[in-house]
């Protein structure tokens, strides 16, 4: 699904905050567009949202919201999110360090998924400094 659509079908999904609790976008363009909707369904209020996979959908460490600001940042400050798979994309160190900060507050995720990605081993051992997460 092309970001266009993958951003209308998260739209709609937006009335559903409140009892959607498992989310499946792998494989789907997560571009601009399908970022501002998903950073609204995830902040939206009575949000329960639990597991979140964003496998294969192409996110850079450039993926930006409409705001400018960088997906991966407000993907992880969700704070209903237990599992998050970001497995299979494009993501690199950049994209690991804009994550640094809200992983490091983050007090719900439990498992994170980073399989398949374009991360340095000296940036991982970063991160692993920073959370104690199940990786």
């Amino acid at each position: 699904m092309s970001d266009v659509l993958c951003a209308r079908m998260l739209e709609r999904l937006l009335a559903q905050a409140h009892c959607l609790e498992v989310l499946n976008l792998s494989g789907n363009r997560i571009g601009t567009f399908a970022s501002e909707q998903l950073s609204e369904l995830l902040f939206a209020d009575g949000a329960v949202l639990r597991e979140l996979s964003l496998n294969s959908c192409r996110i850079t460490d450039n993926c930006k919201d409409a705001d400018g600001e960088i997906a991966l940042s407000f993907i992880t400050a969700s704070t209903t999110v237990r599992k998050l798979s970001l497995r299979d994309n494009l993501i690199g160190d950049a994209g690991i360090r804009s994550m640094a900060d809200t992983l490091s507050l983050n007090k719900a995720l439990t498992e994170l998924d980073l399989s398949w990605n374009n991360i340095g081993i000296a940036c991982f051992l970063e991160l692993l400094e920073i959370t104690c997460l199940l990786l």
